[in-house]
């Protein structure tokens, strides 16, 4: 089975604990098909979505800045992320539009 289309090298996803039921923002920092697993990037503070981040054409800066400031790391197995206990999904669609619409306004002056 694949994994979901999604789940891309440099994507911003969220990571639901299992335990806490708390979500965090988290980058993938890479794929490993060798080892099966997916290695994440923790931000803090939703460090990711937060409106300062306009671009979504820059992920792999938020990723650099994530890892070059020690963020915590975390390798997911396929197995887990291919069962319904999966950890990661899409960020909330209302984060990533505030996101956007705070884009549009920032390039053209307006709200959407």
């Amino acid at each position: 089975m694949a994994l979901p289309k999604w789940l891309t090298a440099h994507a911003k996803l969220v990571y639901v604990s299992r335990s806490s039921k708390k979500e965090m923002d988290v980058v993938v920092k890479r794929i490993s098909n060798s080892q099966k697993t997916v290695c994440i990037v923790f931000a803090k503070d939703g460090d990711l979505f937060a409106a300062n981040s306009t671009d979504f054409t820059c992920v792999s800066m938020v990723f650099v800045l994530a890892w070059a400031q020690g963020k915590t790391e975390m390798q997911v197995p396929f197995d887990q992320i291919l069962s319904k206990s999966n950890p990661l999904k899409l960020p909330d669609v209302s984060a990533v539009e505030a996101v956007f619409s705070f884009f549009f306004v920032a390039r053209h002056g307006q709200n959407l």
